[in-house]
């Protein structure tokens, strides 16, 4: 419900490739792709934002365009991946290196059992913050330094609009 006083207006997600199926809250209804979205009101004048016309910031509708569903499974794979801690760890000694690191030496580092490391090394390797380079029996990792300047690039995007719209 939009907060000025006297407006009943209730705040619905419209799914914008089917505009005839309405969803509130956390209850889509069926087959709608929850992607792209965008926050409009009930209102039959098709505007975006509270009907109130109240410049209110609980009435602010979004201005940006919604991330597209492929670029935010994305990211958020690559964010997973960095998620946790021995993965950070694998990161950190991968980056320290300065040249491809056997897996062998990663697991010397580590207080995980081999099959924990390897599954770790995966899940990096799935997000592709790292490649795997085999080299006879073993197998020998770098990290994707444009992988993780995508990462990088995200998280900044999304703190200069922090403090962009804070100031």
């Amino acid at each position: 419900m939009c907060q000025v006083s006297g407006c009943r207006t209730k705040m619905v997600f419209i799914a914008m490739l089917d505009s005839s199926k309405l969803f509130d809250g956390n209850k889509p209804s069926t087959n709608v792709d929850l992607f792209p979205w965008r926050l409009k009101t009930m209102s039959d004048k098709g505007q975006i934002g509270c009907e109130c016309g109240s410049d209110s910031a609980c009435c602010a509708a979004l201005q940006e365009e919604p991330i597209n569903h492929k670029t935010s499974e994305d990211l958020a794979t690559g964010f997973k991946a960095l998620g946790d801690p021995h993965r950070v760890a694998v990161l950190h000694l991968l980056t320290g290196a300065g040249e491809p690191v056997c897996v062998v030496d990663i697991e010397r580092h580590l207080p995980l059992s081999q099959s924990t490391v390897s599954y770790h090394l995966k899940t990096l390797l799935k997000a592709g913050v790292i490649k795997r380079e085999p080299r006879g029996k073993w197998s020998y990792y770098t990290v994707q330094p444009a992988r993780l300047a995508e990462l990088t690039d995200a998280l900044e995007r999304y703190t200069r609009r922090l403090t962009t719209t804070s100031a």
